[in-house]
């Protein structure tokens, strides 16, 4: 290999290496721009935990007792997450208020199209 090939191969790897770590730091830190927010009437059904090394809580709410069908939100603020349960225990309505992030972190959410922010029981 000549020397010019060996600088070129070395760039591309520090290249790579580059998008590596700041494809992770945006992974850990998330990008944290409000893209959207809401309020949905509903059922709290189940608080669960996920994750083996970072535990991330996800909340599925139905509009109705009877339906089958379940949104799943992201839950960050663990304060809300007893206040939660004890609403789904009591099968109490609540108005849920989301947001969504552009890029949640990965120690936080796992796919879920929304963090809740807050609840008031109706």
């Amino acid at each position: 290999m000549e020397f010019e090939e060996i600088i070129v191969l070395v760039v591309i790897v520090l290249v790579v290496i580059g998008f590596v770590i700041i494809g992770i730091g945006f992974g850990w830190n998330g990008i944290h721009i409000n893209t959207g927010n809401g309020h949905q009437i509903g059922y709290v059904s189940a608080v669960e935990t996920n994750g083996w090394i970072f535990k991330t809580k996800r909340v599925y709410i139905k509009p109705e007792m009877e339906s089958t069908q379940e949104d799943t939100y992201c839950l960050i603020d663990k304060e809300l997450e007893s206040l939660l349960l004890e609403a789904g225990a009591k099968k109490q309505k609540i108005e849920t208020e989301y947001m969504s992030y552009l890029l949640p972190s990965f120690r936080e959410c796992r796919g879920e199209n929304a963090i809740i922010t807050g609840f008031i029981i109706k």
